[in-house]
């Protein structure tokens, strides 16, 4: 009888990691965990305690990653490998459950978007390294995206903070120093 309880467990965890998969990959631009907790919460998705577990098992299982943004809030995206995971068992997810995120996500996904057109997040590698990225988008269209390494969490902060409240400026500023006319040598 204890078997029978074990592979259920089983397979529940595992229809709980396809379904915070699916839900990724339709969100297309990752998803904070505020997002994804009110998403599945609301609409009995899912538990609290099991969504956190699960999340962060597909974390270490290198199918799900997380970034910082500005404010420090974590935003969960998916990998390729996750992707493939998706691929090739997302027909094992109810089809009742993945009609009902489909159904879900299109207003959520249009208030991702939308607070997507300027972003600044950071990760962090190790101690003294954090990758940054600032990026400014217009209509889906990537106008720039810049990616730098930096040797500590204040500045990865002070980067993100800048762009996300001076991107304008520095863009014109990166195109008018990249359009200049320059000497030879």
């Amino acid at each position: 009888m204890s078997n029978s309880i074990d592979v259920n467990k089983y397979n529940e965890n595992a229809e709980n990691r396809l379904i915070l998969l699916y839900l990724l990959e339709k969100l297309e631009f990752g998803a904070t965990d505020l997002h994804i907790t009110e998403l599945l919460l609301e609409n009995h998705l899912m538990d609290y305690f099991t969504l956190q577990f699960q999340l962060f098992g597909l974390i270490d299982a290198k199918l799900v990653t997380q970034r910082f943004t500005e404010e420090e809030r974590v935003v969960f995206s998916i990998t390729p490998a996750g992707r493939d995971v998706l691929k090739n068992l997302a027909s094992t997810i109810p089809a009742g459950i993945r009609l009902k995120i489909d159904d879900l996500i299109a207003p959520l996904r249009s208030k991702i978007r939308e607070d997507n057109q300027i972003t600044a997040d950071f990760t962090p590698e190790s101690e003294t390294s954090f990758s940054v990225t600032c990026a400014a988008a217009e209509d889906d269209f990537d106008l720039i995206k810049i990616d730098v390494q930096l040797g500590s969490r204040k500045d990865a902060v002070n980067v993100c903070h800048n762009w996300k409240k001076h991107s304008q400026e520095i863009y014109a500023e990166i195109l008018a120093a990249l359009t200049k006319e320059r000497g030879e040598g």
